[in-house]
């Protein structure tokens, strides 16, 4: 069973309940992201993994009244709340959405499970190394390769951010990855994901004058909308390479430096 499991909470600093917030009109960016996600043909089931506080008992009321699957889990510790999901569905394999990638691309996705599925790997992605924009992310594991990690990874950031074990030690682990075209840097041009107001206001105006036409579109259209829409593109162009990575470039063995800022 190919289980995805999108990690959400309602505690963001930058931008408190984004997931909540209106694309358009009663329509948030979890429920177009879960849209999203389920138009891929491979995948058999969707949770939503959020914690145990108080305060995302909300998202969990929201999810049943919409009928989304959730699950609830540890609030640091995202490699224990991925595990336990999987263990508790008997999933054969994992991958990880975040919650903030509203125009993740179903045919991405699928590219990703193909490859992961033909090829016997532990583990296939779309970001390592990153070469799609940043928003696109994708991780697919086997089940083995996530309670690996879960028993053997110690540092913060490996538990907090779930994947890096895996990734980060091609040694232990049969390592894939989709590559968008190598002439371009998408990564570093573009970003799809929502942390700041100002990539919300980025997203809306995306959708209102794009999306709204073709809710199914893929990542190269978006890209070629925004080539001809600089005035869009430039909302929220200053945050462009801003994640998580750049605060722990000297820990981590196999990412470029300069795909952060």
């Amino acid at each position: 069973m190919n289980l995805v499991i999108i990690q959400a909470r309602l505690g963001s600093t930058r931008l408190p309940n984004k997931i909540f917030s209106d694309i358009t009109d009663n329509i948030t960016i979890l429920d177009l992201l879960i849209e999203r996600v389920r138009q891929s043909k491979k995948v058999d089931r969707v949770v939503v993994a959020t914690t145990y506080k108080d305060s995302d008992l909300a998202l969990v009321k929201y999810c049943t009244s919409k009928g989304y699957e959730v699950f609830r889990g540890s609030e640091n510790d995202c490699l224990d709340r991925h595990y336990q999901c999987g263990l508790s569905i008997g999933a054969s394999s994992v991958s990880k959405i975040p919650s903030d990638v509203p125009f993740i691309d179903p045919v991405l996705i699928d590219k990703n499970l193909s490859l992961f599925e033909t090829n016997c790997y532990d583990f296939v992605s779309t970001l390592h190394p990153p070469t799609f924009p940043d928003g696109m992310d994708i991780e697919t594991m086997t089940f083995q390769a996530l309670e690996n990690a879960w028993k053997n990874a110690k540092k913060p950031f490996e538990r907090e951010h779930t994947t890096p074990y895996i990734w980060d030690n091609p040694h232990l682990f049969k390592i894939g990855s989709i590559k968008s075209d190598q002439k371009h840097d998408y990564f570093m041009k573009y970003r799809f994901t929502i942390d700041y107001l100002e990539d919300l206001k980025f997203m809306r105006k995306v959708y209102k004058f794009f999306i709204i036409e073709d809710l199914f579109f893929t990542w190269q259209n978006l890209v070629k909308f925004l080539d001809e829409n600089p005035s869009i593109y430039s909302i929220n162009k200053n945050y462009i390479g801003v994640n998580w990575y750049g605060n722990h470039i000297d820990e981590l063995k196999t990412f470029d430096p300069s795909k952060t800022k």
